[in-house]
C-alpha cells in the first residue's frame, strides 16, 4: 500500500468530455490503476469519452504485475467497445516507461481502440488532433457497432 502514497495523480476532461487528460508522478501502481482511481468507466461517461492521453514522464518507479498491465488494457479495451471508438496516447520520456507503455500497447488490441507510444506531449497532441480535425472522434457522429469475433451481423470499424 505504500506505493498508492507515492503516486501523485492528476486528471481532468477537455473539450466538452471527450478527452480525458492524466499525469502520474512517483510510482505508477498497479493496484490502484486497476481499482479505478484514474478513470471510472460509466455509460454517461462513454457517451462522449473518445481519447486519452496519459502522461507519465513524472514516473520515476513502476509497481505493477503483467496481470494487472493485462487487466488495465482489458477495462480500456471493453471501454472502447462501449463507447465505439477510442483513442489513447501514452507519453513517456524515460526508456523503461516507454518500453512498459509499449507492452500495454500490446495487450490493448480491440477494432475500435488504438493505443500509441510517445516521447512528447505535443507528438501526442497531433496525433489526437488529427483524429479529431478529420471528425473520427465526434461524438455527434453516429458510431456504427463494432464486429465482435463470431459476430457476421454487425459492421466493424478500421482502426
Amino acid at each position: 500500500m505504500e506505493s498508492y502514497k507515492n503516486m501523485d495523480l492528476k486528471s481532468g476532461y477537455e473539450r466538452d468530455g471527450i478527452g480525458h487528460i492524466f499525469s502520474v508522478d512517483g510510482v505508477l501502481c498497479g493496484e490502484k490503476l486497476v481499482s479505478g482511481s484514474i478513470l471510472k468507466y460509466t455509460p454517461e461517461l462513454l457517451q462522449k469519452l473518445r481519447y486519452q492521453i496519459g502522461d507519465l514522464r513524472g514516473v520515476e518507479r513502476v509497481d505493477m504485475t503483467v496481470e494487472q498491465m493485462k487487466e488495465i488494457a482489458g477495462l480500456d479495451c471493453q471501454a472502447a467497445r462501449d463507447a465505439g471508438i477510442m483513442k489513447i496516447a501514452l507519453v513517456a520520456s524515460h526508456e523503461l516507461i516507454f518500453s512498459l507503455s509499449s507492452m500495454y500497447g500490446a495487450y490493448a488490441v480491440e477494432p475500435c481502440m488504438e493505443a500509441k507510444m510517445f516521447r512528447n506531449m505535443s507528438d501526442a497532441r497531433e496525433w489526437i488532433d488529427g483524429f479529431i480535425e478529420s471528425g473520427e472522434l465526434d461524438v455527434t457522429t453516429p458510431i456504427p457497432p463494432v464486429k465482435s469475433e463470431g459476430d457476421s451481423t454487425s459492421s466493424s470499424l478500421s482502426p
